[in-house]
C-alpha cells in the first residue's frame, strides 16, 4: 500500500487565505488509503480530517489504512500540543480508484456549475454531465460520504446532462461531489470536490 502524502510542516506556516486553497491529486489511488504528513516541531499529536470526520492519531504521522468509497475525497491535518492546536493544513483533494471488477467500463462525471454559497435551510444547485459505457442507475450529490440529494432511478442512458438541488440545515464549509453508479454497481469518479459555504 502506498500512502497519499500531505505535507503538514510547511502548510502550517502559510497565511490563512492560502490555507483555504485546495491541492488536488489527479491520480486515482487503490484502496486501502493511508494519509501521511511531515512532522511539525513541538507537536504532541495530530488530528487528520477526511470528508469532515476528524480523528486523533496521537504522535503518528499517518492514518491507519482504510477502504474509502471510490471517487473524490478531501482531507486536512492539524497539529496539537498540550496548550493549543494549529490552523488546518491546505485542503487536499484526492481520488480513490474503482475496484478491479469495474475495469472495462467507466463512468465520468463533469461538474459544470454549482452553488458556492447558500444559506442554511435553503437550496443550492449543481449542474453536471454524465458519460458512461453502461446505463446509470444511481446519481447522488454528496458532502463527503453524506448523501444530500439523489435522482430517482432509472436515472438516464449513457450520455446525459442533469441538475440537482440540495439543502443543508447546518452552517459550515462542505466539499460537494457528484456520485454516479452504473448497472454493474461500479461508481463514477468525480475529478474534484467543489467547496460550498453554508451560512
Amino acid at each position: 500500500m502506498r500512502p497519499i502524502t500531505l505535507t503538514l510542516l510547511l502548510l502550517l506556516l502559510l497565511p490563512a487565505a492560502l490555507r483555504a486553497q485546495t491541492v488536488t491529486d489527479p491520480v486515482p489511488h487503490p484502496n486501502p488509503i493511508s494519509l501521511g504528513w511531515d512532522a511539525s516541531p513541538g507537536a504532541s499529536g495530530y488530528h487528520p480530517t477526511i470528508d469532515g470526520v476528524t480523528t486523533d492519531v496521537g504522535p503518528q504521522l499517518f492514518t491507519p489504512p482504510k477502504n474509502l468509497t471510490p471517487g473524490a475525497h478531501i482531507a486536512s491535518v492539524t497539529a496539537y500540543t498540550g496548550t493549543g492546536e494549529s490552523p488546518p493544513s491546505l485542503l487536499f483533494s484526492f481520488l480513490v480508484a474503482q475496484p478491479p471488477a469495474c475495469a472495462g467500463g467507466t463512468v465520468v462525471i463533469a461538474v459544470q456549475d454549482w452553488t458556492k454559497v447558500v444559506k442554511a435551510g435553503e437550496r443550492g444547485r449543481v449542474l453536471f454531465q454524465l458519460f458512461s459505457d453502461f446505463p446509470i442507475v444511481k446519481t447522488q450529490v454528496r458532502f463527503g460520504d453524506q448523501v444530500i440529494g439523489e435522482l430517482p432511478p432509472p436515472v438516464s442512458d449513457l450520455r446525459d446532462s442533469a441538475g440537482m438541488y440540495f439543502s443543508v440545515p447546518r452552517a459550515g464549509v462542505y466539499n460537494l461531489v457528484v456520485y454516479a453508479e452504473d448497472n454493474r454497481g461500479c461508481p463514477g469518479l468525480t475529478t474534484l470536490a467543489r467547496p460550498v459555504t453554508v451560512q
